[in-house]
């Protein structure tokens, strides 16, 4: 059985998995304000907004600040999804929210803040990505830290 519809009757319909899954940002964003009835749809909707908006970070200062917004109520309530990732996956998944906002509190000089969250993906033990490791993360960051300084 899907873990997804794990706890779902056949007959129940999650509006909020149906806005996550047309991957349509206005669609998503409004389907924040609803409850989920499948447990991890609300996980893949955070993740999701976090994703667009990041990519979108570089157009508008506003899609920048909704990614951060975004990327923070995610990671407040990650812990609640971990178990059900670890039994969908078999691991703590790349969750990519922790390299975004991290690099969006880099790009904006607040290194100690992306350290932070480097350190609570490593303490979850999430994978590294396709920008390296988090213990090499949180150097670059220390270093940029120290070149702001001087």
């Amino acid at each position: 059985m899907n873990l997804l519809n794990k706890f779902k009757k056949p007959d129940d319909y999650d509006p909020v998995e149906e806005a996550w899954k047309t991957q349509d940002l206005k669609k998503m964003l409004k389907a924040l304000k609803w409850k989920a009835k499948k447990p991890l749809s609300r996980h893949f909707l955070l993740l999701y907004i976090v994703q667009k908006t990041y990519k979108k970070r570089k157009e508008s200062k506003k899609m920048t600040q909704l990614c951060e917004e975004i990327a923070q109520i995610h990671l407040s309530e990650l812990n609640q999804y971990t178990p059900l990732l670890q039994e969908l996956f078999g691991q703590v998944p790349n969750i990519q929210t922790h390299h975004y906002l991290a690099t969006i509190l880099s790009e904006s000089h607040q290194y100690d803040a992306a350290i932070q969250v480097c350190l609570k993906a490593l303490a979850i033990g999430i994978p590294p990505g396709k920008g390296g490791s988090y213990k090499d993360r949180i150097k670059g960051f220390e270093t940029a830290k120290q070149n702001l300084i001087h």
